[in-house]
């Protein structure tokens, strides 16, 4: 899936997966792909970057998923499904925030939803996975896929655009 934003005219941005490998892991074989970064002048014509813009969690992650995008007061924030982490093979959301689309500081400890840890039985309590973030009228909503890849359907998580506003400031805080 891709992310795209039109900002004006001449200016496209595009952030989405693409394949990096393929590994051999015992007798199987493991796709290996990241989220790239891509701008355009016409929506038609883009200019890739080969570079990932979110860099792995650690040596055992090799999967991100679904990279959904919202730009707020001039920020950008990235939400995206990732696996493989900590030899975690089901797929979690992750966040990560930039000032310009392109260079991206990843904390995902700020996406803002979990797992359901208080009922092992739900839809959503193994795996989180393929967000989509909107921000309509004074609320943010996540759909997303839970378990099995959303086999039993998909759910939505509800946030308040100032907790974007604390977000930024916490990150950008920590990094000084």
């Amino acid at each position: 899936a891709t992310a795209v934003h039109y900002d004006s005219p001449g200016k496209w941005e595009s952030w989405y997966n693409r394949g990096i490998s393929w590994e051999r892991k015992g007798e199987v074989w493991q796709p290996k792909y990241g989220i790239h970064y891509s701008t355009s002048k016409n929506g038609i014509d883009w200019e890739c970057d080969k570079d990932l813009i979110i860099p792995f969690a650690d040596e055992f992650e090799h999967s991100f998923g679904r990279p959904s995008v919202l730009i707020y007061e001039g920020t950008y924030f990235m939400w995206f499904a990732a696996r493989g982490a900590g030899r975690n093979p089901k797929y979690r959301i992750g966040f990560a925030i930039s000032s310009d689309g392109k260079n991206w500081i990843r904390d995902d400890s700020n996406s803002g939803i979990s797992f359901n840890s208080k009922d092992l039985s739900s839809w959503d309590s193994e795996a989180l996975a393929y967000p989509s973030v909107h921000l309509h009228e004074d609320t943010l909503y996540m759909l997303y896929n839970g378990n099995n890849y959303g086999q039993t359907g998909f759910g939505y998580a509800t946030a308040h655009p100032h907790d974007l506003i604390r977000i930024n400031k916490t990150i950008n805080k920590n990094r000084s």
